[in-house]
C-alpha cells in the first residue's frame, strides 16, 4: 500500500514539474507510468482499493494542475523558472517617448537617401525619419514637421 501511495504521489509531483520545465511530454509519460504502475499496486491490494486510487486520481490531477499553475509561480523555485511579463506600471501606452517629442520643430540633416524613409541626423542623434513628400537626397537638410506615435516626420529645407 505504501508503494501504491508513493506512486500516486510521484505522478502528481511529475505532473506539476511539466508544467514548469519543457520535456516534450516526457515528464507527462513517466507521471502516467507511475499512476499506472500505483493502480497496479492498489488493485493487488483489492478492487476496493484499486477503485478508490482511479477516485483519486481523477480528483488530485485536476488539483495537481491548478497547483502547478497558480501557486507553483509564487514560490521561491517557481520565480526563478517561469518568465515575468512587464507590470502595467511599466508599459508604455500610446504616448510618445520623451527624446522624440522634443525633435518637433528640429532641423537636422539626412544621413541616408529618404525615399520616403531613412535616417537622418537631429539634435546631434541618429533618428528614423520619414519625409512627408518627395524624395530627399542624402546631405540635403530636413525639418521635422510632425511625430506621429514613434514616426518621425521630415520635410526637406531646400523644397519650396
Amino acid at each position: 500500500m505504501t508503494l501504491a501511495i508513493t506512486l500516486l504521489v510521484v505522478a502528481l509531483v511529475l505532473v506539476m514539474l511539466e508544467l514548469a520545465f519543457p520535456s516534450f511530454g516526457l515528464l507527462s509519460l513517466a507521471a502516467a507510468t507511475a499512476y499506472t504502475f500505483s493502480l497496479v499496486c492498489a488493485f493487488k491490494e483489492g478492487s476496493t482499493t484499486g477503485f478508490t486510487f482511479i477516485g483519486l486520481g481523477i480528483l488530485l490531477l485536476p488539483l495537481a494542475i491548478g497547483f502547478g499553475l497558480k501557486v507553483l509561480p509564487h514560490t521561491p523555485v517557481g520565480r526563478r523558472l517561469f518568465l515575468h511579463g512587464p507590470t502595467a506600471d511599466e508599459i508604455q501606452r500610446g504616448t510618445v517617448p520623451d527624446n522624440v517629442r522634443e525633435l518637433l520643430g528640429q532641423e537636422g540633416v539626412a544621413i541616408t537617401d529618404l525615399r520616403p524613409s531613412g535616417t537622418a541626423r537631429i539634435s546631434g542623434q541618429r533618428v528614423d525619419v520619414v519625409a512627408s513628400g518627395n524624395f530627399v537626397p542624402k546631405g540635403d537638410g530636413v525639418r521635422v514637421t510632425s511625430i506621429n506615435g514613434t514616426r518621425v516626420v521630415v520635410q526637406s529645407m531646400t523644397t519650396p
